[in-house]
Formats: structure tokens, sequence, C-alpha cells
């Protein structure tokens, strides 16, 4: 209070306050200039930084056009802002990481005599709508995309085994996308012979067998039918006798299902190893639909989500209720959900994007108003 009672002896002094609060007017409140004044003079401080501010630099004016603009960002994405650094992956690699993709759309006729082994597999027209989805997405998201078309099962074999012998230190992440027809725990490779997801695809990365990948999330996107009965070919036409799908000339949507006799020794889908998500199309026990133009319904639905800014788990989870939702809307018959299994891990932010709803507003607004809460708070400090 004394010095209060100095500083308002002088009536020259008290004019100059006043004069310097008119200038500021509309951005510092009359009473925090009053306090503020009363210990450092904040006023004169305040348009002296303004005036250097707005001398040395031109105005800018940031717009956004759409309610959300996309930049890039690094590290952990944004939208984790309520969620502990410490609980997610490191994510700001470039590239992220390796994208391997492996579609399979035409099939050879079979010459075993295994009974498990379909004789003749159609061809899953329509699926490079879903190589395309998803190249485009994962490309976006900065992975380093490596593309593989209607391999027989050594050559799938041996590139996934190219894969597991790369050197990952550089890279935070991977990523596998196999699409195919399919059995409970099994997809098909073009040769019509059966690659067991878990034993032959997912060991391989194990921290044993892909050391550098250790600690760092492995995601799986398998479209293929998960049957354990006798299917085959599906499409919206309904349901025969036998347990198969009838077809016609005129249908649109397929089924990636394929016949499987069962024997009691199916793969697993579900690895045993830290830091794996598996993400499959549909669940155990069921079909997975296709359109012939468009693609799967899960791979529609997984790029689809996977562009927003939502946590991995959450996102499959918002995966499942679309694909749910879409074959529901769809002509098909049948029920498809997608389902996901995931060991032990971390949060998965993998869009490393920010996503800001962006306000009209000049330098000299920002600065002024970061100016008005720094003399907010030196007020209540002294």
């Amino acid at each position: 209070m004394r010095r209060t009672q100095q500083l308002h002896t002088s009536s020259e002094t008290a004019a100059e306050a006043q004069q310097g609060r008119q200038k500021v007017h509309g951005t510092v409140s009359n009473t925090v200039l009053e306090r503020s004044y009363t210990s450092v003079k904040l006023d004169e401080f305040l348009l002296s930084v303004v005036r250097e501010e707005l001398e040395s630099k031109q105005e800018e004016v940031f717009e956004s056009t759409v309610d959300f603009e996309c930049v890039d960002g690094r590290g952990v994405n944004p939208g984790s802002l309520y969620v502990n650094p410490a609980e997610c992956y490191k994510l700001d690699s470039d590239p992220k990481g390796v994208c391997l993709i492996i579609n399979i759309d035409e099939f050879q006729s079979s010459t075993s005599t295994d009974n498990d082994v379909p004789q003749n597999l159609d061809p899953r027209t329509g699926s490079e709508a879903d190589v395309r989805q998803l190249v485009g997405v994962f490309e976006w998201l900065k992975f380093k995309v490596e593309v593989h078309r209607n391999v027989t099962k050594s050559e799938f074999l041996h590139i996934i085994n190219e894969i597991r012998q790369l050197d990952h230190t550089a890279f935070d992440a991977f990523v596998c996308c196999i699409m195919s027809h399919g059995c409970l725990g099994h997809i098909y490779t073009a040769d019509s012979e059966r690659v067991r997801i878990l034993e032959d695809v997912a060991h391989a990365f194990y921290p044993e067998s892909c050391p550098t990948l250790a600690g760092k999330p492995k995601m799986f996107f398998i479209q293929a039918c998960q049957v354990s009965g006798v299917c085959g070919s599906a499409t919206r036409q309904g349901i025969t006798d036998d347990g198969e799908f009838s077809a016609s000339e005129t249908d649109t949507y397929e089924s990636d299902a394929e016949k499987f006799t069962a024997d009691g020794k199916r793969s697993s889908l579900l690895p045993d190893a830290p830091d794996f998500i598996m993400s499959y199309s549909t669940l155990p026990g069921s079909p997975s639909f296709r359109d012939r133009k468009k693609g799967t319904f899960y791979v529609q639905a997984l790029t689809e989500v996977l562009k927003k800014d939502i946590e991995l788990q959450s996102s499959l989870d918002k995966v499942a209720q679309l694909v749910e939702k879409k074959v529901a809307d769809s002509p098909v018959k049948e029920q498809q959900r997608s389902f996901c299994y995931a060991t032990q891990h971390k949060y998965v932010f993998l869009c490393g994007k920010l996503f800001a709803v962006m306000l009209r507003m000049s330098t000299y607004s920002c600065i002024l108003v970061e100016l008005h809460f720094t003399a907010i708070i030196h007020c209540f400090s002294v």
C-alpha cells in the first residue's frame, strides 16, 4: 500500500499510465493494468514489446477453409493429450517402418488330394481396390510400403523371412496387411496352399526371431474368412442346403471363405508375445465379404478410420462397428464384424498428424493475447 500511495502522488505519472492503458484498450483489462502498474509499469513494457514485434515482422493471417486442418507433426500424437507419453509407443521416425502388403486374388487349380485344400479357388475380384486404399493410407502415415501380388507359398514364406531379417533399428513400427481367401487360422496362397497366420507369419516377428523390432508395435491386418466348417464362395443370394452360398451372374458381393474340413489341428489366431496387434476382418468361424468394385468392407472401414486422430485400439473398435454397418446396409444377408486381439502393448497413435481448429487471427492479436495472460500471471505473483 505504501508503494501504491507513493506512485499515485504524482499526477503526471498517473496521466502517463492512463495514456498507456488507452493504447492497449480492448486487449488488457484496465483492472489488470492498474494492478500491474503499481509494481512494474507493465503497460509500458507491453507497448514496447508490441511495437518491436510489429516493426520486425509483417502481419500474418492464419486461416483454415475447413473445420480441421492437417499439419505434419512428430512424436506422440496430440490426440494423446491426456495420455502419459511414457505409455505411448515412440512413432516419430521417418519412415515409421515397413508396411508389407500381400494381396492374392488369382489362384491356380490345386492337384492336392488333401481334403483340406480346395481344388478351385475363385478369383477375388475387386481386391485391387483394397490395395490402392491401403497403399494410400499407409504412405500418408509415412510408412515405407512394399506390395506383393499373387505369390505362391514358397514365395510368401521367402518374403516374410526377408522382412524378418531386415534391420528395423531405424524404424519405430511394423505393419503387415494380408488379403486372400482363408479358413480358420490360415490364408491361401496363389498355388492354393495354406499358410498359417500365427506360426508362419506372426512368429517370424517375435523378439527372438526379429530382435530389431523388440519393444515396437507389430500390427497385422488380415482380410480373409476364418470359417471353421464347410464353406464356399459366398454371395448375396442366400444359403443352400449344403452350407455354401449360391451364386448368380448379377452378384456384386462375394465372400473370401473357402472349404475347410476341421481336423482338430487348427492354428491359433492369437500370438503370445508382447507388442502384437492382430486385426481380423471377421470373427472366428465367420465369412468376410467383398464388393467386386469397391473392395472388402473391412479394408474400406479400416482405411477410413485410420485417417482420423484416434488411438489404434479405439480405431479398431470403430472399424468393427463400421464393418457391421456396411454389411447390414448391403444386400448381403449374412453378418460380419471384425475383431482385434492385442497382447501386452502401449498406446498406438499412428496418425502422426496434428488436427487443430484454426481461427482467423493476426500476429498482432496473437501477441496481445499471449501478453494478456502474461500480465495476469504477473499480477497474481507480485
